[in-house]
């Protein structure tokens, strides 16, 4: 367990040296909002029990549109296509600048 944290440690720590760079912290930051947005539609997709195909045919999607949705490397999603998910999963789409 304890090579666990240490690796944690190591990262957050690594982490917190290259976020100074401003380069690194841009392209951290383009980066990190669809990683999150693909992790929570398959996390709410996921805990309300339904697959990709069912998602999609609620929202009038192929398949292959969720799938993408929910890859942080493939996402390119519009505020249309996400607001169209979130009222499918019984959920509301909030955006915010902060």
């Amino acid at each position: 367990m304890k090579r666990k944290f240490e690796g944690r440690r190591y990262f957050a720590d690594r982490l917190k040296k290259d976020m100074k760079n401003p380069r690194i912290r841009k392209a951290f930051e383009e980066a990190e909002l669809p990683a999150r947005i693909a992790l929570a539609v398959a996390q709410l997709r996921e805990k309300q029990g339904i697959t990709q195909a069912q998602l999609a045919h609620e929202v009038g999607v192929k398949q292959q549109v969720i799938s993408r949705l929910e890859d942080p490397e493939k996402s390119n999603m519009t505020l249309a296509t996400l607001n169209r998910v979130a009222l499918a999963l019984g959920k509301h789409l909030q955006v915010a600048f902060l």
